[in-house]
């Protein structure tokens, strides 16, 4: 049997309810758990909420002590920050238990709202309604409790919790304390490669921090990708799958189902029946040591220190400021690009039948936002010549290069891309879009197997679906059932669905 210790997030607002937020405290203390109550951090903006969304993200227990009072709504918002957090944590699939104060109480407590100091909670009765009943109609643990009698809550939260690690599918414990885990801890300290190995990692800057951050949209789009095409991943007709860097595609290939995997075979030299490559140092560590799956670098070459990515020839290219005018890629650019072909394990139709990319954004509408250094005001012929961009852009010019190689095979191409990175801002400094003259958008769009995977707010989900709908008319749109707080949109146009079906029944 392993015991494990969790960090618990205890959650509620804190007017008049600090005897039942140490109550909470206490039972998750007597369990011998790390309670995360933030009692000295009051939220004021959106970065606030980036702290509670890691706060929750890194406890796989969350708490909810709802009391009288609906509690702040950041601005821009509907929902207060407590409701935000419990959204997070059923989305995330946390373990909830809910302590809800019983109606009557929340009555007469209300009643002591002072008219001017608490004209906004006021305000809040119907969301604070809607919220008491959906809390009472979930699935998960619920116990109402008395606002004379808060010591209830201790006892309950002992009861909730005590048995937990015991379940035949528990929670994973943060800080677990079986013998083997406290010798992974101590071989992070002690054990020179696997320091090493990690540190590595880590110097990865911008892979490693978007890795752990904006994670919800990232995981909801790799679990719809995952649902809808891993039996054609895993079919026979799937000759290879390659996979670039990025942290949205790295969440995708955590997302992927074992299954997937099983179905990889060898011949009788040792070569497996799929050839699954990629230039993302994190998904061949994770397929290699993790899932144990034959991975191919490709293209050779030592990864970038930004997002960890290998570019082979392209990666010998000078860095380049963006080019707005369309113009096509010069001769070192293409000699390095042909070079990628004629390359040993190079992308083609005998070896790949998918290519899972990334990009930093995805311009589809008009009325181009453009950024630059602070204070310095844009010519207009540079926003002019920016807003004929459109498509998917990145932040480098080696980056761009590589991808225009990944597009010119013509080879099916899913692009992961963060929700929120539609239509964002370009920065005129290091946005490179990846399509000009030469390869424009039009025709892409129009005559190439392309799709698009994403995971945004549920509350988004509308527009986002309406701009592909209106920006991209040959494209088929599906979504996610609006039934979390982040849902998830696939967009594909007929060239893709033609190349590369979803198959129904597979694993």
């Amino acid at each position: 049997m392993i015991n494990r210790k969790y960090q618990v997030f205890i959650s509620s607002t804190f007017k008049n309810m600090e005897k039942a937020r140490k109550a909470a405290i206490a039972g998750v203390s007597d369990c011998n758990h790390i309670p995360i109550a933030l009692e000295n951090f009051a939220p004021q903006n959106t970065s606030d909420l980036e702290v509670i969304k890691r706060a929750v993200h890194d406890c796989p227990i969350y708490i909810l002590i709802l009391g009288p009072t609906y509690g702040a709504i950041p601005t821009g918002r509907e929902k207060s920050y407590t409701h935000i957090e419990y959204e997070l944590a059923k989305a995330a699939g946390r373990e909830v238990l809910v302590f809800a104060l019983n109606w009557d109480d929340i009555i007469t407590e209300r009643q002591k709202l002072h008219p001017v100091q608490d004209r906004e909670e006021e305000k809040n009765m119907e969301k604070l309604t809607a919220f008491w009943n959906e809390v009472q109609s979930g699935t998960q643990f619920c116990r109402q409790w008395r606002m004379d009698a808060p010591e209830e809550i201790r006892r309950f939260v002992l009861m909730a919790l005590k048995d937990l690690p015991f379940r035949e599918n528990p929670p994973r414990g943060l800080v677990p304390e079986a013998e083997f885990q406290q010798e992974l801890i101590d071989s992070l300290t002690e054990n020179e490669f696997l320091r090493d190995t990690v540190s590595a990692i880590r110097s990865f800057d911008k892979l490693y921090k978007r890795t752990s951050t904006n994670i919800e949209p990232k995981v909801r789009a790799a679990e719809f990708l995952a649902q809808r095409y891993h039996a054609r991943m895993a079919s026979e007709k799937t000759k290879g799958i390659f996979f670039e860097s990025g942290s949205s595609v790295a969440f995708i290939v955590k997302s992927l189902p074992d299954s997937l995997w099983r179905n990889i075979t060898f011949g009788r030299e040792g070569e497996p029946n799929k050839q699954i490559s990629t230039n993302n140092v994190l998904v061949y560590l994770m397929l290699w040591l993790n899932k144990g799956v034959p991975c191919t670098q490709f293209p050779w070459g030592l990864p970038e220190k930004t997002y960890g990515a290998s570019f082979g020839p392209v990666g010998v290219l000078d860095s380049r400021d963006p080019n707005y005018e369309g113009k096509p890629l010069n001769t070192r650019a293409r000699d390095a690009i042909k070079n990628l072909g004629a390359a040993r394990l190079a992308l083609k139709r005998k070896n790949t039948s998918l290519i899972v990319a990334a990009a930093s954004g995805l311009q589809l509408s008009d009325g181009h936002k453009i950024i630059g250094d602070e204070g310095y005001s844009t010519p207009a012929s540079l926003k002019s010549a920016v807003e004929k961009c459109y498509g998917p852009h990145v932040g480098s010019y080696n980056n761009k290069v590589f991808k225009r190689y990944l597009y010119e095979t013509r080879l099916p191409v899913m692009l992961a891309v963060d929700g929120s990175k539609i239509d964002s801002p370009i920065d005129v400094r290091k946005c490179h879009f990846i399509f000009d003259e030469e390869l424009p958008w039009p025709e892409v769009i129009a005559n190439y197997p392309l799709a698009f995977c994403m995971g945004c707010r549920t509350e988004e989900l509308d527009r986002l679906e309406e701009t592909f709908r209106e920006k991209m008319p040959g494209f088929e749109v599906i979504t996610t059932q609006k039934t979390r707080a982040y849902s998830a949109l696939i967009a594909r146009n007929d060239a893709f669905k033609k190349e590369f079906p979803e198959e129904i029944g597979l694993s």
